[in-house]
């Protein structure tokens, strides 16, 4: 990832699920840099190369029902990294990836869990 000064390649995609929450519905939002104002093509960018890795060991579940979980595929050029994680336990690069993409990218049908 964005680790070490490393630049990501183009174009950059991301796409979010979020599950679970009170109404068990799933929420589906999808953001590609091209279908951004410059200024914002280039915020995504920074957030997406700024993700610190996520261990593969299951993520423990926050405290609390009816939270949410998301699960998070970023694309860059040929490269692709996931994260899946419970309301609350993703690292805060991803939290603000996360926040960007349900604001600004394109929301699909949501459905029952």
């Amino acid at each position: 990832m964005g680790q070490g000064g490393r630049q990501i390649a183009s174009p950059v995609r991301v796409s979010v699920e979020r599950g679970g929450g009170l109404a068990g519905m799933t929420l589906r939002v999808t953001l590609a840099e091209g279908d951004l104002k410059p200024e914002e093509a280039q915020h995504l960018r920074r957030l997406a190369n700024a993700l610190e890795p996520i261990a593969a060991a299951p993520v423990a579940q926050s405290p609390g029902g009816d939270r949410f979980t998301y699960d998070i595929v970023v694309t860059a050029g040929a490269d692709t990294w996931q994260a899946s994680g419970a309301e609350g336990t993703l690292p805060p690069g991803w939290r603000a990836l996360v926040s960007f993409v349900t604001a600004h990218g394109q929301r699909q049908r949501p459905s029952p869990a």
